[in-house]
């Protein structure tokens, strides 16, 4: 366990990486308290079953744009981990506002309210997005210059900056990490996800997203529908087009992690904009 002993505070807990957070820090005895902070917009409660009996563990249902509860709970921790962000990266394409009001606007939530609950420590989840299209050039940690090309990752790079000024301004101490596509159990959505599903289900025909690429296994072929689609394919498709007679197996998923991107026009997940998506009640799903 790298992380030292004390009390954990994770906003976005009850999700997918958050919930592996939860685990590893529970299995440490050296772990007082944990408590989730969460509006459970994609979090699941059956994330965290295996430690409800657990008296370390503490889950609140709220959302981080209520700065004032998200004050009050995060006093007495030792460590802030904040994962909450814009679940569904797609939805900018309709509605780019919200990257920020569910990005960069929590993370301003979050380490003010650590300012005024006297809390100094801070791992952060960013995202690889903030390197812009680097085209095939292997990006270091210091590769600059850093231009995003979608509002998700600029809202990750400002969340970067707003927290390196709090580390100058305030005394934070702070670490980003600039995660890539993360796949693993419990995933429940994301381009990875879709597609390895999709794949298992027809290995020979392979739908991504909304019915807007096909790609045709004994044609070879991409088709393209009301959009434009990159495929990063990462030698898989060409696994799967050796593999003969697995592709008809119940399961036939390649061991390359596959993702996919896109810049498509698809139908909106949700027609709010501007102060409903900082509206708490607007993010929590009963």
């Amino acid at each position: 366990m790298l992380l030292p002993e004390g009390n954990y505070f994770i906003i976005g807990g009850a999700g997918f990486i958050g919930s592996h957070f939860t685990d590893a820090l529970l299995a440490s005895p050296k772990t007082r308290r944990v408590t989730i902070f969460d509006n459970f917009s994609s979090g699941r409660d059956w994330h965290y079953e295996a430690h409800r009996a657990d008296p370390r563990l503490n889950v609140v249902h709220a959302g981080a744009s209520d700065i004032n509860a998200l004050t009050v709970t995060m006093e007495g921790h030792d460590w802030v981990i904040h994962l909450a962000s814009n679940a569904d990266i797609a939805a900018a394409a309709e509605c780019p506002e919200v990257d920020f009001y569910r990005g960069t606007l929590l993370t301003n939530n979050v380490v003010e309210a650590m300012r005024r609950a006297g809390l100094h420590r801070l791992l952060y989840a960013s995202g690889s997005g903030v390197y812009g299209d680097a085209g095939d050039t292997p990006v270091p940690e210091d590769y600059a210059p850093l231009v995003p090309i979608s509002t998700y990752g600029a809202s990750k790079l400002a969340c970067e900056s707003l927290i390196a000024s709090y580390c100058s301004m305030f005394g934070l101490h702070a670490c980003a990490f600039r995660f890539g596509n993360v796949v693993g159990p419990r995933q429940t959505h994301g381009v990875g996800f879709d597609f390895v599903r999709s794949l298992s289900a027809k290995p020979k025909r392979l739908r991504i997203l909304i019915l807007i690429a096909l790609y045709d296994l004994d044609e070879n072929t991409l088709l393209i529908y009301n959009g434009l689609f990159w495929i990063l394919y990462v030698a898989a498709l060409a696994t799967i087009e050796r593999a003969g007679d697995r592709r008809h197996t119940p399961n036939p998923v390649p061991r390359e992690i596959l993702t996919a991107s896109s810049q498509a026009q698809s139908p909106a997940t949700d027609a709010a904009v501007g102060p409903a998506f900082a509206d708490p009640a607007a993010q929590v799903v009963p």
